[in-house]
This record gives structure tokens, C-alpha cells and sequence, in this order.
């Protein structure tokens, strides 16, 4: 029979931890480089995010384990993974934003956990239709895009790193490894003809709607492949609610789609630049 690994899940929201008492003992139990760090953040909500977080992860430690929250040592390991020091035979992990921290532990295997605050940009559009011109809306809008290619890339890299197969991480196999290339010169050339298209339409420039609609062809032919490749490498997990990719990947749908895909893009661009073309990242050129 399958051995089956006992996961348990530790929550707190920092908003509803605001008692002065408790939270000086989350202090008192700061190991000197926590405190270094702790002191190193500029704003007060991401202090308190920290120490909520450290707080959590020392209490929930001392409850499996006969040692006092203080005690618990740590290291970093690859990709900045906390790991116990020493070795106490028990495995956890962390993920927080501002408005929840979690924390993995389990004794039999190692275990990862990740946590997304994914209704900010919403509210961001939201605020932004109401306060913004026509022209800083489409910017900003433009740089939802790049994000998503940003976020998907991202997700994609670390899952490689952390998932094995045949004994050893995705990341390792020349295959996967050129993949996500692919998908990361996609995003990055996105990314440069992005910041043209945008300092295009800042400037004043004649070619500006040119550029935007060149722009946003390269972003859905590069969303295309990001995603593509993303799903390939997560497999079916992919598309479960599950993981973060799968909410990313949905909204991303309607952007690259409306209020016309590659196609309609293609056809407004053309009808824009007719026989002249684009005068380009280095300009000076005519067409003849």
C-alpha cells in the first residue's frame, strides 16, 4: 500500500495579531539575523508580516518537538528553502502575504506550500478607470500583460527546480531546460517591445498606435508560448485551482483575445502601417 504523508497546515492573518504583549514575544524569540532582517524593512505592515510569520513558524515547531520556540535554529538551503538546524526529523515550509501567512510541517516528507494574493490587480483596474487618462489606463494595462508572461515564467522555473523525476529535479534535463528558454526569450523580447510601445505613446510619437498594436500582436504570440510551455512542464496540475499557473493562465484568456486576437491585431496593424511600416527600435529607416 502507498504510504500517505500527513500534512499539517498552520494559518494566522497578521491583521487580527495586533496584541502588544504577543507580539513582543515573537520579538523575544528572534534569532539575531531574523532581528537584523525584521529592522531591514522599510514599511511597518511588512514588519509585521515578518514577525508574524516567525512567530508562527517557531510555535508550530514547538508543538511537534519538545524545544522551546527560542531554541529552533535555521539554514538556507538552495533557492533560500529554510531547512531545521540540526536535523530535528521534521519538515516545513513557509509562504505569507499582508493578509496570510501559512506554514506546512510534516515528519515524514518534505513538503512545500505557497500562498498568492491574487485580487490586487483587480482592485488596481478598478481605481485605475476612475483616476487615470485613457492613455496611462492602456500603459497600465499593457503591464498587466507583461506581468502575467512574468508570473507564469516565474512559476514555471521554480516548479522545475523543485519537482524530481528519475531521482533527480525537471530542471536538470536538457529538454525541459530548452523550453523554458524558448519561453523566456518570448517574454523577455515582449518585455523590450513592451517599454518602446509604452515610452512611444508617452512621447507623442506619430507612430505610438503603431507601436502599441505591434506590441500587443508580440504579446499574444508570446503568450502563447509561455503559457504552451508552462502547461507542458506542470502537466495536468496545471490546470487544477489548485496552483497559481491555472488562475494566471485563465486571465490572461480574455486579454489576449479581446477585443480581437492575433488575427484582428494582425489586420489593424497592417491597416495602420500600410506600405510605410514601423519605424522600429532604431528608427532612421524608410521603407522603399
Amino acid at each position: 500500500m502507498t504510504e500517505r504523508a500527513l500534512i499539517d497546515l498552520w494559518v494566522a492573518r497578521p491583521e487580527s495579531l495586533q496584541q502588544d504583549a504577543l507580539l513582543e514575544r515573537f520579538r523575544s524569540w528572534l534569532a539575531p539575523d531574523e532581528r537584523a532582517r525584521l529592522e531591514a524593512f522599510r514599511f511597518e505592515v511588512h514588519r509585521h508580516e515578518y514577525l508574524v510569520t516567525r512567530g508562527l513558524v517557531r510555535t508550530a515547531l514547538s508543538s511537534y518537538r519538545a524545544t522551546a520556540p527560542e531554541a529552533w535554529q535555521f539554514r538556507k538551503g538552495a533557492h533560500d528553502r529554510p531547512f531545521i538546524e540540526p536535523d530535528r526529523g521534521i519538515h516545513f515550509n513557509l509562504s505569507n502575504t499582508p493578509t496570510l501567512v501559512v506554514c506546512a510541517i510534516s515528519e515524514t516528507h518534505e513538503v512545500g506550500v505557497d500562498v498568492e494574493q491574487l485580487s490586487e490587480g483587480p482592485q488596481i483596474l478598478d481605481v485605475a478607470e476612475t483616476v487615470f487618462s485613457t492613455t496611462e489606463l492602456g500603459e497600465l494595462r499593457a503591464l498587466d500583460r507583461l506581468g502575467m508572461l512574468d508570473r507564469a515564467v516565474s512559476l514555471t522555473r521554480d516548479y522545475v527546480t523543485q519537482r524530481r523525476q528519475f531521482g533527480q529535479p525537471l530542471a536538470v534535463f536538457q529538454g525541459v531546460q530548452f523550453q523554458l528558454t524558448d519561453a523566456e526569450v518570448e517574454r523577455a523580447g515582449a518585455e523590450e517591445l513592451g517599454k518602446y510601445a509604452l515610452w512611444s505613446v508617452q512621447s507623442g510619437q506619430a507612430s505610438a498606435l503603431g507601436d502599441a498594436l505591434a506590441f500587443r500582436l508580440a504579446a499574444i504570440e508570446a503568450a502563447a508560448v509561455v503559457f504552451r510551455t508552462a502547461h507542458q512542464l506542470h502537466g495536468a496540475i496545471g490546470f487544477c485551482d489548485e496552483t497559481v499557473l491555472s488562475w494566471v493562465s485563465r486571465a490572461s484568456a480574455p486579454l489576449r483575445r479581446l477585443p480581437f486576437g492575433v488575427s484582428g491585431t494582425l489586420a489593424e496593424l497592417s491597416g495602420r502601417i500600410g506600405p510605410v511600416g514601423l519605424p522600429g527600435l532604431f528608427g532612421g529607416g524608410t521603407a522603399p
